[in-house]
């Protein structure tokens, strides 16, 4: 199964707590009016570096004291090369222990393609398809949901799409990705809490207001590249 684990780092930016408390109270909603055939789950999807995972393990965070299990999965998971063991997986996920349950599928576009690619999908992809279809059309609501992401819209199979209710997630703000990066340097003791902008946060607050850094993903990608310079210098 796919490891995942919640980030240390504070979650930070509005435009994501938005989205993270409308998706929170739906499932609440359902989970409490016993809303059996609601909504099935949430297709999130945007470019890479948006923030989606980390989006739905917040959401996760919030709803494990309400008595949640998350199954995280990925394609590795699930992708088999022998005929009927894909559809077998699909099924065994879904029979997963729990009163209430939280499915995710992280970049879905691997495994769940548009069957408009054509004839030579068809012979190994509609079968676990259909077992897929299936299984989401007859989750109870009331105490399961899925999460799927992608950043490849375009590659997911539509009639997937149309099963949940998709949200498309923006790249975040300079604000946001500025508060991320203090918050990344703090937990890397790069910088201190309250203290005078440093260099090194001066480098990387540069990057993004340059555009050239516009995403989680390419802003971690630099942090680190000034945290082993950093680490570098220390030793000397």
């Amino acid at each position: 199964m796919y490891n995942l684990q919640i980030p240390l780092v504070r979650f930070v930016g509005d435009e994501y707590y938005r989205f993270k408390d409308e998706i929170v109270s739906i499932i609440t909603y359902q989970v409490e009016n016993k809303v059996k055939n609601g909504i099935k789950g949430f297709f999130l999807y945007g470019k890479a570096g948006t923030g989606k995972t980390r989006l739905v393990l917040e959401i996760y965070k919030e709803l494990k004291p309400k008595g949640f299990i998350f199954y995280p999965y990925d394609s590795a998971d699930i992708a088999h090369k022998h005929y009927g063991e894909s559809e077998k997986i699909i099924r065994e996920i879904f029979s997963k222990e729990g009163e209430r349950r939280i499915f995710f599928f992280d970049d879905v576009d691997g495994l769940f393609i548009t069957r408009e690619y054509g004839v030579k999908l068809e012979t190994w992809y509609l079968s676990h398809l259909n077992v897929l279809f299936h299984e989401i059309d007859k989750l109870d609501t009331s105490k399961d949901v899925i999460f799927m992401t992608t950043n490849k819209v375009d590659l997911v199979d539509f009639a997937l799409i149309d099963r949940l209710y998709a949200i498309e997630i923006p790249l975040p703000s300079k604000e946001t990705m500025k508060e991320y990066a203090k918050e990344r340097l703090i937990e890397l003791k790069m910088i201190n809490p309250g203290g005078m902008v440093s260099g090194v946060e001066k480098i990387i607050f540069d990057l993004i207001d340059s555009g050239k850094v516009n995403n989680f993903r390419d802003l971690e990608k630099s942090i680190i590249k000034e945290y082993v310079n950093w680490v570098k210098k220390a030793k000397k």
